[in-house]
């Protein structure tokens, strides 16, 4: 229906939910990395948009926006489960009102290369918070898994490396922690986490060494990881729903079928071409974000 007078609501709530963000440092870091890191691609855009554009949104706008873009051909519908023989139909009958069509055509922002950039702001928070990271390649490249590997030796639980230099032997952070974040047509790797600010400089070069260490991994570290991942793929397919989230992220990105493969493409990585994907993505040209306590 898209009643003005629930439109006028439902901005209040989003206003409310930016503030939100905004308030809370564990939130509001991955907007300003994300606002720093990409210069062209809409990715460096909060998805809520700003104040300035949710105040002034119109319901025609709205209407536009969803006569064009929610159509059959942009839908993807993923089902999981005790499948009825007669989905097919049931879904067909549930859409057959969609009459128009249109899809989305394919982004065509190109990216600069990774460059050095700094951005600090200020805050009156008890920690600083730091996120250290790379634009990198989509999921539909085969660095990614190699990425997705260094992720988990990194930055995933407390044996990863980070967490055992920076929190278990020096005691320098509460949290820290690794992401590697792909789509269809982007990709990212960072490293975040919260600190004094008097530790800054020093857990920036740690950061940047246990980087230049992953030239000196053994089969060992490179196993593991691949066990874990494994291990952490199979728990998610007891749960119907992230099967659900995993085979339409796919089928978004390129073809359902390639969540099968991601095991398989994981294995494959070796040990040469982890460190030549660390090498070529994890070094000097980062991008630092710094939320600091005044």
């Amino acid at each position: 229906l898209f009643e003005k007078k629930l439109i006028e609501k439902e901005k209040k709530v989003i206003l409310e939910e930016i503030k939100i963000v905004e308030d809370q440092p564990r939130s509001y870091q991955w907007v300003l990395f994300q606002k720093t890191l990409f210069r062209e691609h809409p990715v460096k855009n909060p998805i809520y948009g700003t104040h300035k554009t949710v105040k002034s949104v119109t319901k025609n706008q709205i209407e536009g926006y969803y006569n064009k873009h929610y159509t059959p051909k942009n839908i993807i519908i993923t089902v999981v489960g005790n499948i009825p023989k007669n989905i097919k139909s049931l879904i067909e009958t549930a859409f057959k009102d969609f009459k128009k069509e249109s899809k989305l055509e394919p982004l065509k922002a190109k990216e600069p290369k990774n460059q050095q950039t700094k951005k600090t702001i200020k805050r009156n928070t008890q920690h600083s918070y730091i996120v250290l990271g790379y634009k990198t390649p989509n999921r539909l490249q085969k660095d990614s898994y190699a990425l997705d590997l260094l992720k988990v030796i990194l930055g995933y639980g407390q044996s990863s490396k980070l967490f055992a230099e920076i929190r278990s032997k020096l005691g320098l952070a509460y949290e820290i922690s690794a992401e590697h974040e792909t789509s269809k047509d982007y990709g990212f790797f960072a490293v975040n986490l919260s600190t004094d600010k008097q530790n800054i400089n020093k857990v920036i070069t740690i950061i940047l060494n246990e980087f230049k260490k992953i030239q000196k991994y053994t089969n060992k570290e490179l196993n593991e990881a691949k066990t874990q991942i494994e291990g952490l793929f199979k728990l998610e397919q007891e749960n119907n729903q992230k099967i659900a989230e995993l085979l339409g992220f796919y089928e978004q990105i390129s073809d359902a079928e390639l969540a099968e493969k991601y095991i398989k493409n994981i294995r494959k990585v070796t040990l040469k071409q982890l460190k030549e994907v660390a090498k070529k993505y994890l070094n000097g040209n980062y991008t630092l974000t710094i939320i600091k306590q005044r």
